[in-house]
């Protein structure tokens, strides 16, 4: 007993010292990390009484308000690459045969086309300018008393709605200017009215005649983009052949108002819907 009390102070000596000797271990350690989180610009500052904030209690009466980006006034993001979907402004020219009279002459136009999406179909309204003159064997034909029996000018003012529908249509998964191109073949019906002004002859006399009738149409188109049209506009040149079909009841004289259209024009493009 007397031994083990004699032994006493030394085992504590021993125990303080080892204790001391890991707690310098330990203090040196973290002195380290310290300084290392310092020359890191990671050691945060210390909260202050200042900045703390108070908690607030939640309150079950308090409306919550979540707003999407098209109620905080964000616009749709469209993509700009064509897709089919297009609006478009244009302006054509060509040649007006008649199929059934002896009257042929040019034609001019200018419409707005829009396309509904994925390229399904398109809807333009056009006005359109028809100057048509007899053919030089009618012009000159004369009745026994020597004058001109065709009237010298007729006028064509129309203006209609024409339905696009393209086949293929899925020709635009290529996006390629050719696969642009190809979808594009569309057939065409067409329908409104036309107002016809008549010259007079000089066989019958009398003054020019106008008469407002409806007309029917059919035919095929082709577009062909000028430059890369997936940046969001591009200019399209406008191929097409139209079946026209009308009548001109006149006082003096009636017939047939048939004509085969072929134009070609230029159309500005916007890709995306108008509305």
């Amino acid at each position: 007993m007397n031994f083990m009390i004699d032994r006493q102070p030394a085992l504590l000596a021993k125990s303080a010292a080892t204790l001391s000797f890991f707690a310098a271990l330990l203090l040196g350690a973290q002195g380290v990390a310290a300084q290392e989180n310092a020359d890191q610009g990671e050691l945060s500052k210390p909260i202050t009484v200042e900045e703390s904030k108070p908690h607030q209690p939640f309150d079950p009466d308090q409306e919550i308000k979540i707003e999407t980006d098209a109620e905080l006034g964000a616009e749709r993001d469209y993509s700009k690459q064509y897709n089919g979907s297009f609006y478009e402004y244009s302006a054509r020219g060509g040649l007006s045969l008649s199929s059934n009279s002896e009257y042929s002459g040019w034609n001019i136009d200018a419409g707005m086309r829009h396309a509904f999406p994925a390229l399904l179909g398109d809807f333009r309204v056009a006005y359109r300018y028809d100057h048509l003159t007899p053919n030089r064997a009618a012009g000159d034909r004369r009745n026994s008393a020597g004058q001109l029996t065709h009237s010298p000018l007729m006028q064509n003012h129309s203006v209609g709605g024409y339905l696009g529908i393209h086949p293929g249509y899925l020709l635009l998964l290529g996006n390629s200017r050719l696969a642009y191109t190809l979808a594009s073949l569309h057939a065409e019906i067409g329908f409104g009215a036309e107002y016809s002004i008549v010259e007079p002859s000089e066989a019958k006399g009398g003054e020019s005649q106008g008469k407002l009738a409806p007309f029917v149409s059919v035919g095929v188109g082709l577009n062909i983009p000028i430059t890369n049209a997936d940046v969001g506009y591009a200019p399209w040149i406008h191929l097409l052949y139209r079946w026209h079909v009308s009548d001109f009841n006149g006082d003096v004289e009636t017939f047939d108002v048939n004509m085969h259209i072929l134009q070609i024009g230029l159309g500005w493009r916007v890709n995306g819907l108008l509305f």
